[in-house]
């Protein structure tokens, strides 16, 4: 079983770096090439990765912890952290596999809204009401975190309910849905970076005291931001938000 657990950590860990290094090529090359199709299916398959081997590694650990008399009562840290982990996990899945359904299907939107789909843009929400609740519930130096982090699920799956209701409500809908997915999951592998990669490279975790939680939210408080204002260029690009309007002139006396 020990065998099982490392190998499933190094898969785990294998698919991050390769991620991580792939999310950034389509950011950079040219929207539609060769290389931002390729690296971006790399990419889409690290997401893949990455979620499946979280599922089993915290399933696995809650079943431990249930079976020998633990859970949220005795250990609410610990076994939170395995719900947070899950939580990130199907947001990471679910970001992942939007951004891709929304390029497969563009030439007739209406293909996305498949009972799938439907079924992780809920599971997404409903992993975010789980993880809140239990913050709440079983208060712990972890709770902080979940309930930062925590509504991101709602944003996720009520965005790709609207867009399934209503996939056309831009010729470009679906590029503006692309890029804001594509980079929820990237910013779900860099997090994950920073808190572990970034922290056994540089150990600078037993330094941060109080802002140990900083790590978890500066990934999200950069990319959700960065991801709004790329969108908006793009809406202007494309001609669905109206340019900044001209500054008025203003005339002095005297001024003909």
């Amino acid at each position: 079983m020990n065998e099982f657990r490392e190998w499933l950590r190094f898969a785990h860990m294998g698919f991050g770096f390769v991620g991580l290094m792939a999310f950034w090529i389509p950011v950079f090359t040219r929207k539609g090439s060769i290389g931002h199709v390729r690296f971006g299916t790399v990419f889409l398959w690290c997401v893949y990765g990455i979620a499946a081997s979280a599922f089993i590694a915290t399933s696995h650990e809650m079943y431990l912890a249930i079976r020998s008399g633990g859970g949220p009562a005795t250990d609410p840290s610990g076994f939170g952290f395995a719900i947070f982990l899950f939580y990130i996990a199907l947001i990471t899945l679910a970001s992942g596999r939007h951004g891709y359904r929304v390029v497969e299907t563009k030439n007739d939107p209406t293909e996305i809204n498949t009972t799938a789909h439907r079924l992780l843009a809920i599971a997404s929400m409903a992993g975010s009401v789980i993880t809140i609740a239990y913050a709440l519930l079983f208060w712990s130096g972890l709770s902080i975190i979940f309930l930062a982090l925590g509504p991101i699920g709602i944003g996720i799956g009520s965005s790709m309910l609207r867009y399934m209701r209503d996939p056309a409500v831009s010729k470009m809908a679906w590029w503006y849905e692309h890029m804001g997915a594509m980079l929820g999951a990237g910013v779900a592998f860099h997090t994950a970076f920073v808190v572990f990669g970034a922290q056994r490279l540089f150990d600078y975790a037993g330094s941060l005291g109080a802002l140990a939680w900083l790590p978890w939210v500066l990934p999200a408080s950069v990319g959700i931001p960065a991801s709004i204002i790329w969108t908006q260029y793009y809406r202007r690009k494309f001609g669905d938000l109206p340019a900044s309007a001209p500054r008025p002139q203003v005339r002095h006396r005297g001024t003909p």
